[in-house]
């Protein structure tokens, strides 16, 4: 029977043990608050570095409540309840650098700072966290390098930097966190070579070190992350072959490569990784084919192998690949045909093939692969008729076929079986027929490019209701308009608000344009109706399309002359007006055309001088007067236009006078040699005697190099004596008369080669050309005194 205390006695003790806790409790709080002080002081001088806080997030860290109660700062550790463990303040828009007393809250577990705009260095002080198990710092101004005593931090699951600027060597300390699940770098300025310690990391499920400027080879060490099933190392320097090693990677699921400098064949070894869903390796330089293994990895979403050297055929085996939604195999040396049986593909809903060499037909069964909503097979040698089950596959939005030689015609019900067709792109090939009115129920078009085909008939009335349309390319077929009702089509298309383009070049188009051409969109930028046979005035309505950069009505019928508005279209910069009948002056106002490329007005029946204006159109590399009726001198502003290298001809007008010899020492030397060259030859680098490597230069230099007498390369109008009033020749045989006119003629034909060189370190200067032009006049006129 145990022993009781009289009651009095328990009292007794009872009461002094109250009273012993009453005494101790300062000491106790006293105590907790000084273990826990170096928090609230990280925590306040931390605060103290933010220079901006748009959401007042801030304003919480006062004494008024208890740190652990701040916004952003949690304190949940059960052992340890009054220590910051986290700190949380992501997408705040705070502006300031992270102070280095975050390395003394020494119970934080987890720092997450991402997608604010902090600055600077990241602080070497985090290393001694040693609980930190996740730090994000990604998408931030950070700078510096990655700290390398980050590798102490042993504790950490989680790396985040993405989205920095962030430099330097990716440090070798990191494979020593043998728990870490995720390291992602990418978005930064690293460099160097992928240390191999990686390979280290044997819990890695992802890495991430995309979009940086990393170097070298890929480490074939990467191959031992078994448990790794996130690799992207798209878009950096790296060189040399894909690491047979990574068909290693027994649990990846997204693999990416893109955008490098990687060589060599695809390793088949690739087959082996039978989790894969994702696999881009577009934009490098790989070579050799396209593993037949690779139909091996049924789960397989997506396919990315374009813009490398790929050859071969496609695999069968593609078809095994049921899974498949995008493949991208374009802008590669692909060739054979495309294989019956990639229509096994069902969920397929992109495939981009273009770009290649492939031959043959489209497969008949092409119908089967009813989820696609983006079919490219443009740039290859396809043939053959269109199966016409392409056209029932409703859910297709871009069809992409140009550039092949598919025939046949356009269903006269496409517009119908193709409902959500966004962009028709069937330009070089050899279609032909009706445009099919029906394209006008494809009310989400915005793209239509039939050009260089064999279409016929007039163009659909009621193509205007087309609300999204952008683009009509119809140029290069024989179309036909006669009368206003053919010109229908036009009015339709004044509905159509957003056009941009409107291209009708060389189709069988007569008649008057309509007076509602004016009222096309106002964002009309492209609007080229060449080499037809329209006549009339220049149409009026041009002066409202204030966004037209490229204007082209070359070879029709227009007569009367340019006006005076187009000065106001400041956005041009391709004026073709060549092979018409235009009359009058040209307008000095195309003098306001600051950026104007090409003014090409050759074939017409312009008169007067060519308005100094032009020289302030210093864009201008391609001016094309010739065969009118200018007159005058040639203005020393446009021969002053420092970028009319390309081309420049004058040729066959009335222009008099002697050259300009104030011509700019900052004008282009290369065009004024091609000007002296076409002045005294009376030749112009466009005539159809220069090609097949023969040019104005190398036509002159024949004259001199073969020994013959450069007289016989002169233009013969240079010759005649106007002021006897009839064409005697002043080159009399052995007079002396003649040799100086000959030597004067060959001096300046030479200028005009040494300023004319193809090289512009072998160019004269503009200054050395004109000194000795001036010479040669001396002599000139010593000749004729």
């Amino acid at each position: 029977m145990a022993m009781q205390l009289p009651r009095a006695l328990t009292s007794h003790v009872c009461f002094h043990h109250i009273l012993l806790l009453l005494l101790l409790q300062p000491l106790l709080l006293r105590r907790t608050a000084s273990a826990t002080e170096p928090d609230r002081v990280a925590l306040l001088a931390f605060r103290a570095a933010i220079t901006k806080d748009p959401s007042g997030i801030m304003r919480s860290w006062n004494n008024s409540r208890h740190f652990c109660r701040w916004s952003g700062v949690a304190c949940d550790d059960p052992e340890h309840r009054e220590r910051v463990t986290t700190l949380a303040l992501e997408s705040m828009s705070l502006r300031g650098v992270i102070s280095p007393s975050i390395g003394n809250l020494t119970y934080l577990g987890y720092l997450l700072l991402s997608n604010n705009s902090f600055y600077g260095e990241i602080p070497p002080e985090i290393s001694r966290l040693a609980q930190l198990k996740d730090l994000n710092l990604s998408y931030n101004a950070l700078n510096g390098t990655v700290p390398v005593s980050l590798g102490l931090c042993t504790n950490l699951l989680g790396i985040d930097f993405t989205g920095n600027l962030i430099s330097g060597n990716i440090p070798g300390q990191l494979g020593s966190l043998l728990k870490l699940l995720v390291l992602n770098l990418g978005l930064n300025k690293l460099v160097g070579d992928i240390t191999p310690f990686l390979g280290n990391l044997s819990s890695l499920l992802q890495l991430d070190l995309s979009s940086n400027k990393l170097t070298g080879e890929i480490p074939s060490s990467l191959g031992k992350l078994s448990n790794l099933t996130y690799l992207d190392l798209s878009a950096n320097m790296l060189v040399g072959g894909i690491p047979p090693s990574l068909g290693k990677l027994s649990s990846i699921r997204m693999l990416d490569l893109a955008s490098n400098a990687l060589s060599g064949a695809i390793p088949p070894d690739m087959a082996n990784l039978v989790t894969l869903s994702f696999l881009d390796l577009s934009n490098n330089s790989l070579s050799g084919e396209i593993p037949p293994l690779l139909g091996r990895i049924v789960p397989l979403q997506i396919l990315l192998l374009n813009n490398n050297n790929l050859t071969g055929s496609l695999p069968n085996s593609l078809g095994n690949l049921a899974s498949l939604s995008y493949v991208d195999l374009s802008k590669n040396s692909l060739s054979g045909s495309i294989p019956p049986s990639i229509t096994n593909l069902s969920s397929l809903q992109v495939l981009d093939l273009s770009f290649n060499n492939l031959v043959g037909r489209l497969p008949e069964e092409i119908g089967l692969l009813t989820s696609l909503e983006f079919f490219q097979v443009s740039e290859n040698g396809l043939s053959g008729p269109v199966p016409l089950s392409l056209y029932s596959i409703s859910s297709l939005q871009t069809l992409s076929m140009a550039y092949n030689q598919l025939s046949g015609t356009l269903p006269l019900d496409i517009g119908d079986t193709l409902p959500n067709l966004s962009f028709l792109g069937m330009a070089s090939n050899r279609l032909e027929g009706q445009i099919p009115w029906s394209l006008a129920n494809a009310t989400s078009l915005r793209q239509i490019d039939l050009s260089r085909n064999n279409f016929s008939g007039r163009i659909p009335a009621n193509v205007g209701n087309l609300p999204y349309l952008k683009q009509v390319s119809l140029g290069n077929n024989s179309l036909e308009a006669r009368d206003a009702g053919d010109w229908e089509f036009i009015s339709s298309l004044t509905n159509c608000s957003q056009l941009e383009e409107l291209s009708l070049i060389e189709n069988d188009l007569g008649g008057v344009l309509p007076a509602s051409i004016a009222n096309l969109s106002i964002q009309l930028k492209s609007l080229t109706l060449g080499r037809n046979h329209i006549s009339g005035s220049f149409p009026p309505g041009i002066r409202n399309f204030v966004n037209l950069v490229t204007l082209s009505l070359n070879e029709n019928h227009f007569t009367g002359s340019i006006p005076d508005f187009l000065g106001e279209l400041v956005n041009l910069e391709a004026l073709i007006l060549y092979g018409n009948k235009f009359s009058g002056n040209i307008p000095s106002s195309l003098g306001k055309l600051t950026r104007l490329n090409e003014l090409v007005l050759f074939d017409n029946d312009l008169g007067g001088s060519i308005p100094a204006s032009l020289g302030n159109c210093q864009n201008l590399n391609f001016l094309d007067l010739s065969g009118n009726r200018l007159s005058g001198s040639i203005p020393i502003e446009v021969l002053s236009i420092g970028s009319l290298s390309s081309y420049l001809d004058l040729s066959n007008n009335q222009l008099n006078g002697t050259l300009p010899l104030e011509v700019s020492t900052h004008a282009d030397v290369y065009s004024y040699g091609v000007l002296l060259l076409e002045l005294f030859t009376g030749r112009r680098p466009t005539d159809d005697m220069f090609k097949d490597g023969l040019t104005l230069q190398k036509y002159v230099e024949g004259a001199f190099t073969k020994g013959a007498q450069v007289t016989g390369i002169a233009d013969p109008s240079l010759f005649s004596d106007e002021e006897e009033g009839e064409d005697t020749s002043v080159l009399r045989t052995g007079s002396h008369a003649s040799e100086r006119i000959t030597r004067c003629l060959e001096s300046v034909l030479m200028v005009g080669l040494r300023c004319a060189k193809e090289s512009p370190r072998e160019r004269i200067t503009i200054k050395d050309a004109v000194t000795r032009i001036e010479a040669i006049k001396s002599l000139l006129l010593t000749t004729k005194m």
